[in-house]
């Protein structure tokens, strides 16, 4: 959870900086609507929403209604607190599942658009996993780090160092080099070209999350 926390306050920091005009606003506009949907937003955001999401579900967005629950419970009585007993509190009623926000699961930026390439702390297979998972990631855009993990094992966060040379060395084919790697998409292999783009992910105790970005000058 605390690694995961660090990891979200980086990528929030970094994704204006690197994510392409078009990822931002989807993440902004389903922000809004999420934000609408559970009733904390004001008039002007509600407007924008009902402007900006013309769906009947979604219009639906609009329709404010305060929930009984998030209202603050009445004080004791002053008999009661004098006695120095209390009475109980209300029993909070339970919040119906709401089926819209269940429709609009939180947006998470396609950061493939942004980067070629994509170097994570080999801190173990769950790191991995967990990254890939939460950055929706394609199965072979981490095989530099399953690679790296295999062949050196866990040298914490010198591994994107590792990583940066086998992609150099490999390209997209990392995978083919280990037991049960993934191979890209239609085993059309890609080297390292000019231009691309490179995300190093590392973490540090304190508990930290640096991010580096580099831009391939040459091809390999």
């Amino acid at each position: 959870q605390i690694a995961g926390d660090a990891l979200k306050r980086n990528i929030t920091a970094l994704g204006p900086l690197v994510l392409p005009l078009k990822e931002q606003l989807k993440f902004f506009f389903n922000m809004v609507a999420r934000t609408a949907a559970r009733g904390k937003a004001g008039k002007p955001v509600k407007s924008l929403a009902r402007s900006l999401v013309p769906l009947p579900l979604f219009r639906s967005l609009v329709n404010f209604t305060p929930d009984p629950a998030d209202q603050p419970l009445p004080s004791p009585k002053p008999a009661a607190r004098a006695a120095g007993k209390l009475s109980p509190p209300r029993p909070r009623p339970e919040k119906p599942e709401d089926p819209l926000l269940k429709a609009l699961p939180p947006y998470v930026p396609d950061f493939t658009a942004a980067f070629e390439w994509i170097c994570v702390h080999t801190g173990g297979r769950a790191v991995i996993d967990a990254i890939e998972s939460n950055l929706a990631l394609p199965p072979h855009y981490l095989e530099p780090s399953r690679l790296s993990l295999w062949k050196y094992g866990n040298v914490s966060s010198a591994s994107i160092w590792y990583e940066l040379e086998l992609v150099a060395e490999h390209g997209n084919t990392c995978g083919e080099h280990r037991p049960d790697g993934t191979p890209p998409p239609g085993g059309a292999a890609r080297r390292l070209r000019r231009g691309d783009r490179v995300w190093q992910i590392a973490f540090g105790s304190g508990f930290k999350c640096n991010s580096v970005v580099w831009q391939c000058m040459r091809g390999s």
